[in-house]
């Protein structure tokens, strides 16, 4: 929970967030939990993300040529 906090501020200054705040009838806390509920679906999308080529199995084309190279030999 800590890491998710320290995120929050970090990102909320980084971005000049509060700047970009509307000025009419916004009420601070209802825009900061806002910017927190678009963090933790970011980080959410983020962990569940594949990362490349997750879920397949890696096919070497080396292996088949060897394998290839190999069944021909004498």
């Amino acid at each position: 929970m800590r890491n998710i906090t320290q995120t929050f501020f970090q990102r909320i200054i980084e971005r000049g967030t509060i700047r970009s705040m509307p000025e009419e009838r916004a009420k601070l806390r209802s825009f900061l939990l806002g910017c927190l509920r678009q963090l933790l679906c970011d980080r959410s999308r983020h962990d569940c993300a594949e990362k490349r080529g997750g879920g397949h199995a890696i096919l070497s084309f080396d292996e088949m040529e060897a394998e290839e190279r190999y069944a021909h030999e004498p």
